[in-house]
């Protein structure tokens, strides 16, 4: 989702639309020509994630890109939250006093 942005509304609509067939074929199509052009070829999109992923193997506490983080947390644990209530799940969240 590097390529999306921190946008969660962006991030939440891609991955809805991944579920169409026929935005996941005009999607790797798309992938597929940008190898014919590019300079570099394509690599699997898990790849791509991982690669993302270790891109940035230290965040600076209190950086944008740590707060950006925290903010991303923070909305999925809502969701988490509001799903199970929705569905009378119980979650119990706890914080570690290790720093």
């Amino acid at each position: 989702m590097q390529s999306l942005g921190q946008s969660r509304w962006a991030i939440k609509a891609y991955l809805a639309l991944q579920e169409w067939r026929t935005f996941r074929l005009v999607r790797d199509g798309l992938i597929a020509l940008k190898g014919m052009v590019g300079s570099s070829p394509i690599q699997s999109r898990d790849a791509t994630i991982m690669e993302g992923m270790a891109r940035n193997r230290e965040i600076a506490y209190g950086s944008a890109e740590y707060k950006s983080g925290v903010k991303e947390f923070q909305g999925e644990l809502e969701e988490i939250i509001q799903v199970s209530a929705g569905n009378r799940i119980p979650v119990v969240l706890a914080r570690s006093s290790a720093t």
